[in-house]
C-alpha cells in the first residue's frame, strides 16, 4: 500500500505541474520614416538625417544606410546623425533607415536617391588641342578646347586679346 500511495503521489505531482512558456510571439516589423529627408533631395555641407520609428514592443535599434553601407546607428527609436556632405562623392547616393524592435523584426524605409553636393576644392583644367601659346590668327579659325573637372564643366569662355 505505501508503494502504491507514492507511486500515486509523485504521478498526482507530475500530472498537476505546468510549465510557463513565453507565448507572446510578435512577428510584425517596426514602422520608420525619414522625417526630415525626401526622394530627390539635394543636400550639402553639414546635413542632419533624423528619422522616427515606432512599434508596440520596444525599439532596440535604428540604423541608416547610404549605399547599402551602414553609417551610423541609434538605440532608441528616434534617430539623428549630421552627415559631412564633403565626405561622399558628388552625385546621387541611396539613403535607407532600418529599425529593429525587441523581438528582432526589421522594418524599413524605401530605398530613396538623394543628390549630395560637394564643396568643389579642385579646380577645372582646361587644354587647347590646336593651338599653342603665340599663335596668330588671320581670318575663320576653329578653337577646339577640352575642358575637364571632377564634379563637372557647366560652361567654357574663351577670351581674345
Amino acid at each position: 500500500m505505501n508503494k502504491f500511495l507514492a507511486l500515486f503521489f509523485i504521478y498526482i505531482s507530475i500530472t498537476s505541474c505546468s510549465f510557463v512558456t513565453n507565448s507572446k510571439s510578435d512577428k510584425t516589423p517596426p514602422t520608420i520614416s525619414f522625417t526630415n529627408l525626401k526622394e530627390n533631395e539635394i543636400i550639402s555641407n553639414l546635413f542632419t538625417v533624423c528619422a522616427q520609428a515606432s512599434d508596440k514592443n520596444k525599439i532596440i535599434q535604428i540604423s541608416l544606410f547610404i549605399d547599402s553601407t551602414k553609417i551610423s546607428t541609434s538605440d532608441s527609436s528616434y534617430f539623428e546623425t549630421t552627415l559631412n556632405c564633403n565626405n561622399f562623392t558628388y552625385g546621387i547616393h541611396f539613403f535607407k533607415a532600418q529599425a529593429e524592435d525587441n523581438y528582432k523584426n526589421i522594418g524599413e524605409t524605401p530605398e530613396i536617391p538623394v543628390y549630395i553636393c560637394v564643396q568643389d576644392t579642385i579646380k577645372p583644367s582646361i587644354s587647347f588641342e590646336n593651338i599653342s601659346p603665340n599663335d596668330t590668327f588671320e581670318g575663320e579659325f576653329c578653337i577646339n578646347a577640352v575642358a575637364n573637372d571632377d564634379i563637372g564643366i557647366s560652361k567654357i569662355k574663351i577670351y581674345f586679346d
